[in-house]
């Protein structure tokens, strides 16, 4: 490897990508430190090096447990040693992230339209990433009739947005450069007494006790008390008994009450 090149990247902190390969473990004296494994894309001597990134270099936005969810995810990263002994670069995708922060942060707040890939689609809208950064964009920031964006997008597409907000400790979110409309209103074929399949979106807690909130249609959700006799979880498939349906005066969108009767 170019020493020469090593030491100016780390010094002038700059920011790489590569893809996540390989997950390790390394045994010290310490104990046990797991790190993941990158290689360096550049148009330079260092295309192709090796960087291994430890734990607690991993994330600035969250404290990590795991490095499984990154693996064969594309990652920024910035090099801060040099492992000679095992030939191989020491990383930081956490300082990488805060550089790549601040530069998304100026350009947000000139009011810059942004792409932003979808990386996790959630009840409440999706998880967006910027060249390495992550935020959110809300269902209410993404459309005018609470349509979702599952209905026009897939994880991994990519959509146009704004910056709506920084927070105090810097989380993005985001809102739709324009704001989506379903061409066609959507119509349910859904009665009281019907039983139906869908899968648990969420599970929440309420002074009478844990709902679920099961999607059994698009844009359409089943509010159903947590059974007792059964264990369901967030993403299970479960087929809901319809217990109520009704339509409300405000904007017409319907209100459905069930029952949970069966986890696949």
């Amino acid at each position: 490897m170019n020493l020469d090149k090593i030491n100016e990247a780390i010094a002038t902190s700059k920011v790489f990508f590569g893809k996540v390969t390989k997950i390790g473990r390394e045994k010290t004296e310490d104990g046990v430190k797991d790190y993941m494994t990158t290689r360096i894309e550049s148009n330079d001597d260092l295309n192709g090096s090796v960087c291994r990134i430890y734990m607690e270099e991993s994330d600035d936005e969250m404290d990590r447990r795991s490095l499984l969810p990154l693996l064969d995810s594309e990652i920024p990263f910035i090099l801060i040693g040099n492992d000679v002994e095992h030939n191989v670069l020491i990383g930081s995708r956490k300082q990488a992230q805060r550089i790549l922060k601040e530069r998304l942060i100026a350009r947000a707040s000139n009011g810059q339209v942004l792409d932003a890939k979808i990386v996790k689609m959630m009840n409440f809208g999706a998880f967006v990433e910027i060249d390495g950064v992550s935020g959110i964009l809300r269902t209410t920031d993404f459309s005018t009739d609470h349509s979702e964006v599952d209905e026009y997008y897939s994880v991994g597409d990519t959509v146009k947005v704004l910056c709506r907000d920084i927070s105090e400790d810097g989380r993005l979110s985001f809102k739709a450069e324009t704001l989506h409309t379903r061409k066609q209103p959507l119509v349910y074929d859904v009665q009281e007494d019907q039983i139906c399949v869908g899968v648990v979106r969420s599970i929440r807690n309420f002074e009478k006790g844990h709902v679920a909130f099961v999607r059994i249609a698009t844009g359409l959700d089943c509010l159903c008390s947590m059974p007792t006799e059964m264990e369901v979880e967030r993403d299970a498939r479960v087929a809901v008994h319809i217990t109520s349906v009704r339509e409300r005066e405000d904007d017409h969108q319907l209100n459905v009450r069930g029952r949970i009767v069966r986890v696949y």
